[in-house]
């Protein structure tokens, strides 16, 4: 027996009937616009203990109230250790500017956590190579986040890991302007 056959070897009118369903309702979409499902964004780093943690935390912290309800943020790394909390550093950095981060704990990024997110914004364009290889053919879902930030060209956001608190600062300051453009993208596309 073959897919899209019946036991006597001829076509399945209920398997093609459902095949093109299938193919008919992924390209007709509802816009999150029109729709109450969660827009998931997903920020990538090495070890998920340093940036990934604090873009989310930015942006779930600086989200307006009324995306707040439709967007769901969170973070993985592609050589995380499951389970390890954030960076010393980066949740005093954070602290500091009235973000906790404490609860975070680091996991490994998956082709369910990747195909399972809308938006993947990646810290380093070999993030980005480890996203697509999770993804196969959907490679348009991850995006650097320095994308973003209007002001300077494509870059790798600089790991503060193993630096000193002024690194994860520096960090939080390249990050912020990335932030503001990326909430402006999700007005735009969410409200």
């Amino acid at each position: 027996m073959r897919i899209g056959m019946t036991i006597v070897d001829k076509p399945s009118f209920f398997i093609i009937f459902y095949y093109f369903k299938y193919l008919w309702i992924k390209q007709s979409r509802v816009s999150y616009q029109e729709s109450d499902t969660m827009f998931k964004v997903l920020m990538v780093c090495t070890g998920n203990i340093c940036r990934s943690p604090i873009a989310a935390g930015l942006l779930n912290h600086y989200l307006p109230d009324d995306l707040k309800a439709r967007v769901e943020v969170s973070s993985a790394g592609t050589h995380a250790l499951h389970g390890n909390q954030a960076e010393i550093h980066a949740m005093y950095a954070m602290d500091q500017i009235g973000i906790d981060i404490s609860e975070h704990r680091a996991r490994q990024i998956t082709k369910d956590i990747a195909r399972g997110s809308d938006l993947i914004l990646t810290m380093e364009a070999t993030h980005s190579k480890r996203v697509k290889s999770l993804l196969g053919w959907r490679h348009n879902k991850p995006r650097m986040i320095s994308e973003f930030n209007p002001h300077r060209p494509i870059h790798d956001i600089a790991d503060p890991y193993g630096g000193q608190l002024q690194d994860y600062k520096k960090c939080i300051e390249t990050l912020n302007p990335c932030i503001d453009e990326l909430i402006q993208w999700l007005k735009n596309k969410i409200l």
